[in-house]
């Protein structure tokens, strides 16, 4: 047993590389595909002296299934994409009345993106946030925010009265920019591309062994170049305090346009290695 491979086709994959995988809940999918090819892997006498080997193998089948399977002339996917983008103007038509005003911000990725590596709903060596109902990868408010904000504390924008802490809140006072989720409407070639890293030592209680070096590669999903995601965005105008709404209002351009700019410095894991970029514009 401990000479063999952890190197298997395994059923369930094989069923799904045959049908739309649009029509599945894609979670759901990659979830059932990991315990049903464990224990078909147990069948077969795959070496699982380590539980790591297993999980590279499936995350690299699981991410060349999604790269195959989301073309962007997938009709399901193209689908789904129309959805979130209903979605999305439906968030802006019902924020605009809670909060009076709201926009659209349309980024164009120009290299690839991943949020969320760890994502526990993900059995993958590196995950990615993907929304269980729209069924599409997506970048979570806090994210979004998280970017934002660090901008603007970094560049020191203070607009007006108006620094981070009242426009994106802090511990003791809600913010007047509210942010959504934001999610990908349209794409060039195919809407997942894989990824591949390669590390060559694993840690054990603090320490890196060199002679047990195993470079292993490591393939893993992102979204793709090209894609467009869309970005829900409010600016809280009914508020008591009359003043800073009237700042609000009068600055409303400028406080979209540094957004836009935030964006475009990169978002998600891995900015400083070039992942996230893209170009922003109003909608």
């Amino acid at each position: 047993m401990s000479g063999k491979r952890v190197n298997f086709k395994c059923e369930y994959f094989e069923r799904l590389r045959g049908e739309d995988l649009t029509s599945y809940n894609i979670l759901s999918a990659i979830l059932i595909a990991y315990m049903e090819c464990f224990m078909e892997c147990l069948k077969q006498g795959c070496c699982l002296q380590d539980i790591s080997d297993y999980v590279s193998m499936f995350s690299r089948q699981a991410t060349l299934l999604l790269y195959n399977k989301l073309s962007c002339d997938n009709k399901g996917l193209v689908k789904q994409m129309e959805q979130a983008q209903r979605y999305a103007e439906k968030i802006v038509e019902t924020c605009t009345t809670v909060f009076g005003s709201c926009y659209l911000l349309k980024g164009t990725l120009k290299s690839r993106l991943i949020v969320h590596m760890r994502n526990p709903y993900l059995p993958l060596d590196v995950g990615l946030a993907w929304d269980p109902y729209l069924n599409l990868p997506y970048i979570p408010a806090s994210s979004v925010k998280g970017v934002v904000r660090s901008y603007f504390e970094e560049k020191g924008i203070t607009i007006n009265q108006l620094d981070t802490s009242i426009l994106f809140g802090s511990r003791d006072r809600e913010g007047y920019v509210i942010f959504f989720d934001a999610y990908p409407v349209a794409c060039e070639k195919t809407l997942i591309e894989p990824e591949v890293l390669t590390p060559h030592y694993s840690e054990v209680e603090g320490m890196i062994d060199e002679t047990s070096s195993k470079p292993r590669a490591i393939v893993y999903p992102t979204v793709a170049r090209g894609v467009q995601i869309i970005f829900p965005l409010a600016l809280k105008i009914v508020d008591e305090r009359e003043d800073l709404v009237d700042i609000i209002k009068k600055n409303s351009n400028t406080i979209v346009n540094n957004i836009s700019r935030a964006l475009e410095q990169g978002i998600g894991a891995k900015t400083a290695l070039g992942y996230g970029y893209m170009e922003v514009r109003n909608m």
